[in-house]
Order: structure tokens, then sequence, then C-alpha cells
């Protein structure tokens, strides 16, 4: 038995799936319809479902760490000219899913993962690295 904040520091994903199904395979995918993720269906209604998706959506939930809301992320966010000028950018609408409490909550346990946890190697002093 560990803390909630050591098991996910230490990416132990057996708390993921005890806090699963506790919540219900139901409940727990309605969290996720907000985000709107491409690849799950109906078919990944189940436990299994608690440690897996695409790390392309699985970094689209990420994003909504950092204010609650969720929108996809990309790599590139607009394309200028030397001078600045705006040749494409995209038109994302960000959608709140998360509540202020939750955000903060999250941002202390991605913080805790890069101070002492698996991310210890990304760290880096920043604004936000899960910080709060």
């Amino acid at each position: 038995m560990v803390t909630l904040r050591t098991a996910f520091a230490q990416s132990y994903y057996t708390h993921a799936i005890r806090l699963f199904e506790k919540t219900g395979v139901e409940t727990s995918f309605k969290y996720l319809d907000a985000s709107d993720f491409k690849k799950v269906s109906k078919k990944d209604h189940s436990t299994s479902s608690a440690i897996g998706m695409s790390p392309l959506e699985l970094t689209d939930a990420y994003t909504s760490f950092n204010d609650g809301n969720n929108q996809p992320a990309r790599a590139i966010t607009k394309v200028t000219d030397q001078e600045g000028k705006v040749f494409y950018k995209w038109k994302d609408r960000s959608k709140e899913i998360w509540n202020k409490g939750t955000v903060a909550k999250m941002r202390q346990l991605l913080h805790g993962t890069t101070l002492s946890g698996t991310a210890r190697k990304a760290y880096f002093p920043t604004d936000y690295v899960g910080d709060q």
C-alpha cells in the first residue's frame, strides 16, 4: 500500500485500475467524453482501459491540466513569414473540462513525478513542469 502521490510519481499503474474500478466503468468514461477522444469507442469500456490510450490522445488529455481546458496538442501552433505575418493558425476551440481544484491537484501530482518520480530526468526549471 502506498499513497496516491507515491503511486503516481513512481508510475504504479495498479492505483489507476483501483480508482477506475471504484468509480465504475461508465462513470469513468463519462469524464473522458469531454475530452473528445477519437479512438475511444464503446468496446474500450473495460478495466484494462485505465492504463492505456494512444500517445497522441494522452498528450491531448494532459493539455487540460494547464488550465482545465481541453484543446488538441499542437507541435506547431501557427505558421508565419519572417515579418510575423500569419499564414496559418489552428482554430481549435478549447472546452473547460476540469475545475481549478482538480487542475491544482493534478499539477501537484505531475510536479512530484518530475521531482522524485519516474520523470526526474525530464525535469528542467520552467514556469510549468507539473508545478502549481
